[in-house]
């Protein structure tokens, strides 16, 4: 078993490093519950990446190397846990919750080496082999070994970025097996991104936060959250973000820090300067609130005066007559 890694570079390694075994490549894209039946229904390919032969198996095929079997486990709620849960809910898991493929793979291990004349390699990232040590234990023992491949920081920075949810409508809007996907992508670059700057571990873990809270695992986001909130990035926008994390953990007053950081560096954030003000008025600053509320309103009128009307960091203000007339069109004066 190989772990992690650029899969077709570790594909094209192994047809170069094995120039008399015939390489076949079984690439699933979906969820199966039988790899047997997968393995058996093989047949012919077309030659990955255009190099060496691509056959059936049997004595036409020498190794088949096996990818996508990460597609069989992400709808599965075992595999939050194993994203990041405590070992207490992972043991509490019963087999019910097992994939069957999974099921399948300890089942018929024998009917694997018998029937099939050929190696296996499977590409997997680095949770899969935790989860075949605890769910398939069985067909994991005939293992010749698991080599891990440490994957390039260039690939792992692309990985977090492809991966990039932290608005709480759109993560709501995934299904729950792109939001777990999601969640083992990005912690699979915790674990590889061994050169990722405080920036990207920030939006790291910002993004897992966002992507738990809406798997009903409140306790692993704001875990996240508190994770990310120790960091100290450089960049306005992510201070800007900072300071919306801290904010949701009811630190108001850190928050403010964190938006006077955002501003200091980029006066013309208003996306900082109207947070502060949501964050003054929830900690009763009422006359903070407004100055800085009228400084993002100074920067972007329209949106803002259409944003605090229904905001409801602002309810405590709503009769105020300073903030009614700072949501007042502009020129019209309120008697």
């Amino acid at each position: 078993m190989l772990c992690g890694g650029d899969e077709p570079g570790l594909i094209q390694k192994i047809q170069t490093e094995l120039p008399r075994k015939r390489v076949g490549v079984l690439a699933l894209e979906e969820s199966v519950e039988d790899l047997y039946e997968a393995v058996r229904g093989f047949g012919f390919a077309q030659p990955p990446l255009g190099s060496a032969q691509s056959t059936g198996v049997g004595e036409s095929t020498d190794v088949l190397v096996v990818r996508g079997l990460k597609y069989s486990l992400y709808e599965y709620e075992d595999l939050k846990r194993l994203s990041g849960w405590s070992e207490a809910e992972v043991l509490q898991t019963s087999w019910k919750g097992v994939p069957k493929v999974l099921v399948n793979l300890n089942q018929q291990r024998e009917r694997f080496r018998d029937d099939f004349g050929c190696f296996f390699v499977f590409l997997v990232p680095p949770f899969i082999i935790r989860y075949l040590v605890r769910r398939a234990p069985d067909f994991f023992d005939w293992r010749s070994g698991v080599f891990r491949f440490k994957e390039d920081n260039r690939l792992v920075k692309e990985q977090v970025q492809e991966n990039f949810v932290d608005d709480f409508e759109v993560a709501g809007q995934l299904s729950s097996s792109q939001r777990i996907e999601k969640i083992a992508d990005l912690r699979n670059a915790l674990e590889e991104g061994s050169d990722l700057d405080v920036d990207q571990r920030f939006q790291l873990f910002q993004n897992l936060g966002v992507l738990f809270f809406y798997e009903d695992s409140r306790r692993d986001a704001y875990s996240s959250w508190e994770k990310a909130v120790q960091l100290t990035p450089s960049s306005s926008e992510q201070l800007n973000a900072k300071g919306k994390l801290l904010g949701i953990l009811n630190r108001y007053e850190e928050a403010i820090a964190s938006y006077d950081k955002a501003v200091e560096i980029k006066p013309d954030k208003h996306e900082a300067w109207y947070n502060k003000a949501c964050a003054q008025a929830l900690s009763h600053q009422p006359d903070l609130a407004l100055h800085h509320l009228h400084q993002a309103i100074q920067l972007d009128p329209d949106h803002y005066r259409t944003l605090a009307q229904t905001d409801s960091d602002f309810d405590s203000l709503r009769q105020d007559p300073r903030f009614q007339q700072l949501l007042a069109p502009e020129g019209e004066t309120l008697n």
